[in-house]
């Protein structure tokens, strides 16, 4: 995942003409992009398995739909809402061959800063709440 947030900020930081850094940026985020893809349904059947030997009920539709109804919300709210009024307040005009200095750095927020600082918080429960190891089994 740091991988991830380091090819977008790679790219918001490119020099300006410097085409090979957005190249080798992109390069790096599409590999650890499926990493991430990887790592998160990974973790979904960790839970779905977890919460089976809890309750003893298989609940792998629940946890499935309510996996994919927060990765839709996630990419509405984030890909679409928050980018969308990033891009308004800094004065991005649609159609515009070119757009002012405030406009190009809402896009390098917008689409690189912001989510880099959402990958880095999304991190956080995966270092402090989710169990390193499974509990040794005891042999009877």
């Amino acid at each position: 995942m740091l991988g991830y947030t380091f090819s977008l900020c790679l790219i918001a930081f490119a020099p300006a003409g410097n085409s090979l850094w957005v190249y080798v940026g992109g390069v790096i985020m599409g590999t650890f992009q499926s990493a991430c893809f990887t790592t998160a349904f990974s973790l979904l059947s960790d839970v779905i398995e977890h919460a089976r030997e809890i309750s003893g009920a298989s609940r792998a539709g629940f946890f499935s739909a309510l996996f994919t109804i927060i990765d839709k919300v996630g990419f509405a709210l984030g890909g679409t809402l928050l980018v969308g009024l990033v891009l308004e307040f800094t004065g991005f005009v649609a159609g515009q061959p070119t757009q002012s200095k405030d406009a190009l750095s809402g896009i390098t927020f917008g689409f690189a800063l912001l989510p880099a600082f959402f990958n880095v918080l999304s991190m956080a429960p995966l270092l402090f709440v989710y169990p390193r190891e499974k509990p040794a089994a005891t042999v009877s």
